[in-house]
């Protein structure tokens, strides 16, 4: 890793000003790849719907343990792919609105350079899970969307409704369908369910994406679907999405505990229990529970749990999870002791 960012370092070098040295090399690096676009809350949930795969169809070996590691390097430098194809091509519009955008900042070879270092490494990456045919089709597929959303001359995200079906689509249901694909399990009735809950939350973070850069938008003349539409349409759209996204939720769960029957009632009482928990502890509300706090954390610990209890090796796992949260848990944690433990004066200490 050290050897990676230091041969990005060279990207972060340019005519701006605004480099790599000014704002420090992780956060530059943290950034550049838009971590808190995806790394908190889009992961964390392709983590629980791969993990199920292994409690469903019994995949308790070292094989599964390293697919599903290599499995998220590729997902990761494809998301990474999306997100910079679609700075780049917003960089105009974003210079205009007074948007942060480093991709933006550089200059043209640099940020394309970057950007082909990136498509490469996802591409030889994904090389492991092209034994499964489908597989390959969905992630040229991917890809081809990812760069097309944002790129003209095609640039969906300008043309109306596809400007909500297409990034869902790019970001989250097809993410799913190479989980199913790469584990060779696509005839699994779960492969829609989550397919479906996941296009909603696509559907839900979208619509907010736009409500919140309605202004940033009309400055620099980008024609949105809230620009072209009316903010009010996609306020409509993004109440729906929040139904959508919780319906599918609970389908999700329901379907997970038919697979593991042992695991309906721990899910239950475990759901119910973190549920009052977490409204006295946060103060937030249950929509907050079921779109955030229970899709990143809760359940992925707790199918992570599952999985270490039956093959031990699996710990790896849970304590990868538990790495990559590490910051939820610890806010969380001081929460819980501040709260519950009588310590009600202090301040909540933020990482």
């Amino acid at each position: 890793m050290g050897v990676f960012v230091s041969y990005l370092s060279y990207f972060g070098k340019d005519e701006s000003g605004l480099s790599m040295i000014l704002i420090g090399r992780k956060h530059w690096l943290l950034a550049l790849i838009r971590w808190r676009d995806w790394g908190i809350s889009k992961s964390p949930v392709y983590f629980w719907i791969c993990l199920y795969l292994a409690l469903a169809h019994d995949l308790f070996d070292l094989d599964f343990l390293i697919s599903f590691f290599s499995f998220f390097v590729f997902l990761h430098l494809y998301g990474i792919y999306g997100l910079m194809i679609n700075d780049y091509s917003d960089r105009e519009w974003d210079r205009q609105s007074g948007k942060t955008n480093i991709i933006g900042e550089m200059s043209k070879h640099k940020s394309l350079g970057l950007i082909a270092l990136i498509l490469v490494a996802g591409v030889v990456s994904s090389f492991v899970f092209f034994q499964s045919p489908f597989f390959m089709v969905i992630c040229v597929l991917s890809y081809t969307i990812a760069t097309f959303y944002s790129l003209p001359p095609v640039r969906f995200k300008e043309r109306g409704p596809l400007g909500l079906l297409v990034p869902a689509i790019a970001q989250q249901t097809l993410p799913v369908l190479l989980i199913f694909s790469a584990f060779n399990h696509l005839s699994d009735f779960g492969v829609l369910i989550f397919s479906f809950y996941v296009t909603f939350i696509g559907f839900r973070k979208i619509a907010e994406h736009i409500i919140m850069d309605q202004v940033s938008d009309l400055e620099s003349g980008l024609k949105t679907y809230g620009m072209t539409h009316g903010i009010d349409k996609v306020k409509r759209f993004f109440r729906l999405s929040c139904l959508g996204e919780i319906f599918f939720l609970f389908f999700s769960l329901i379907w997970i505990s038919i697979k593991v029957f042992y695991g309906f009632f721990l899910l239950l009482i475990f759901f119910t229990l973190s549920l009052c928990l977490y409204r006295r502890v946060s103060g937030k509300t249950f929509g907050d529970f079921v779109h955030e706090f229970c899709p990143v954390l809760l359940i992925p610990i707790f199918i992570s749990t599952l999985l270490f209890i039956q093959y031990f090796t699996y710990i790896v796992i849970f304590l990868f999870i538990a790495a990559w949260q590490h910051r939820m848990i610890w806010n969380y944690t001081i929460r819980i002791y501040k709260n519950v433990g009588g310590n009600r004066n202090g301040k909540v200490r933020r990482l």
